[in-house]
């Protein structure tokens, strides 16, 4: 676990690039139980946050890497304790296989300009949706008092352009993924179902 953790805490990734890369890991054989090390640790803490909370102080730093180092540990002990022996895998990464490749043009720059088209085509509406919550979100920081930078701009306005991007070359769908709920994870963990 303690590998994985802190693999898990380098990653520069967030949530929605850690999944597609845990998928890739479980592909290659690595078990459930560092998966989920890896990516708890990666969810809480990146570098990015890590020079962030240097603004908090020393402290901060170390009581935010420790507490995420042993969040991920935790969560990978506990996949291993009530999931490690049972029949099968705890995640299911169905979704995350490589589809029928539409990419037949030979041409690298035409081949990425026709999957950015049906990337807009497909998720445009949930694009603007996204936009305008970051929005809402940077307009509400802003009326509190937070500071608005040109960093925060950028995020808020191409954070999704980014991630579409990297889905678009890894060839990974989120919508065509089967997510469980809180009751259905509960069971598994309980009853092995």
């Amino acid at each position: 676990m303690i590998p994985a953790s802190l693999l898990g805490i380098a990653s520069p990734l967030c949530m929605y690039g850690t999944i597609p890369l845990a998928a890739a890991f479980s592909r290659q054989g690595i078990k459930d139980d560092m998966l989920s090390a890896f990516m708890m640790s990666s969810i809480l803490l990146n570098p990015q946050l890590i020079i962030y909370s240097r603004a908090l102080g020393q402290e901060a730093v170390l009581i935010r890497c420790v507490s995420c180092f042993l969040c991920g540990c935790c969560a990978g002990w506990l996949i291993r304790a009530f999931y490690g022996r049972k029949d099968g895998s705890f995640f299911g990464f169905t979704g995350f296989h490589e589809g029928e490749s539409r990419d037949t043009d030979l041409n690298m720059i035409l081949r990425f300009l026709k999957n950015v088209g049906r990337n807009i085509r497909a998720t445009g509406p949930m694009f603007l949706l996204e936009i305008l919550l970051w929005s809402v979100v940077l307009l509400a920081g802003w009326l509190l008092g937070g500071p608005v930078g040109i960093g925060t701009v950028l995020s808020t306005f191409g954070a999704g352009a980014v991630m579409r991007a990297v889905y678009s070359v890894i060839r990974f769908e989120p919508r065509a993924l089967r997510h469980k709920d809180i009751l259905e994870v509960t069971k598994i963990l309980l009853n092995g179902e």
